[in-house]
């Protein structure tokens, strides 16, 4: 495919209503995107060895140049961890905040909650386990709301541990 198939390559898929668009031969291989997000091209030749890729900040209209920028280091998202004790489902099942429907919550934020108090109750296959705080000090944050599907391992509470 010479330069001049390409351009017509693009102009058509630039005026149709296609989204994305691949294509790969024995000679070269070429994606192109409309989606309203950063550009990135990538050519391959003959024996498919990457060419330099072009990306751009901006969306790029179809039909107009890329600009080469200088590459772009990728970002591996980093999980902070706040502090305090997580207090984690030791089962799958739902979560109830209170002890019944018409009573009040076991814990809220604020509270204080000493090692062995209720924090929520978990049903698993009809069956209400009772789950106790592991620590003494203040509930920071509850992860959860009331009739919630958890997972094992899932967090529920966030406690604030006396002396932190």
């Amino acid at each position: 495919m010479d330069f001049a198939q390409l351009k017509e390559l693009l102009q058509l898929v630039n005026n149709s209503e296609l989204r994305e668009f691949e294509l790969d031969t024995n000679q070269l291989a070429v994606r192109m995107s409309k989606n309203n997000s950063a550009v990135v091209s990538k050519v391959t030749t003959e024996n498919h060895a990457e060419a330099p890729t072009a990306v751009a900040t901006e969306p790029v209209p179809f039909g107009e140049p890329v600009k080469a920028a200088k590459p772009v280091p990728s970002i591996e998202p980093v999980e902070v961890e706040e502090p305090g004790h997580v207090v984690e489902s030791p089962i799958v099942g739902t979560v109830y905040l209170s002890p019944s429907p018409d009573q009040p919550v076991f814990k809220q934020v604020g509270d204080t909650v000493k090692k062995g108090e209720p924090l929520c109750i978990i049903e698993a296959m009809k069956v209400m386990n009772e789950i106790k705080s592991n620590t003494d000090g203040i509930v920071q944050e509850v992860l959860v709301e009331d009739g919630q599907p958890i997972e094992y391992g899932q967090p529920l509470f966030r406690i604030k541990e006396e002396g932190q």
